[in-house]
């Protein structure tokens, strides 16, 4: 397992995130909104996260709002990922607000990250 603590808590202005160990990798969920207060703080993770050899399953089950801004830093960290070869990053119960602004963005953008309907499926996928 990696060297990042085994449980990781942090609330942020708009949103709740937290990291703990998976079957295979990582689980970081994250609830409330995904938008421009939430940004900085999951790019400086998501970043850091990029660096350990696990897969890191994000659970976007509890989202209520998402824009451009806040699913950038998951996008860009999964293009990262997938163009370095590195253990994969899977979005997994997409709420419909991840949906909805995952549709609005370009094919190219929503293919950088492979998706699954369930952390149970994405476990599995992985």
């Amino acid at each position: 397992m990696s060297t990042y603590p085994t449980h990781y808590d942090r609330r942020t202005q708009s949103a709740q995130v937290s990291l703990s160990p998976a079957a295979d990798g990582l689980l970081l969920r994250i609830a409330g909104e995904l938008d421009l207060s939430s940004a900085a703080h999951l790019e400086v993770l998501l970043t850091h996260l990029e660096r350990l050899p696990e897969p890191v399953l994000i659970d976007l089950a509890s989202i209520e709002f998402a824009d451009s801004h806040g699913i950038g830093p998951v996008l860009d960290s999964a293009w990262r990922r997938r163009r370095s070869e590195a253990a994969p990053l899977v979005l997994v119960d997409a709420s419909p607000a991840v949906r909805r602004i995952l549709g609005l963005l370009s094919d190219d953008a929503g293919a950088a990250a492979l998706t699954s309907s369930s952390v149970t499926g994405a476990l599995r996928v992985g």
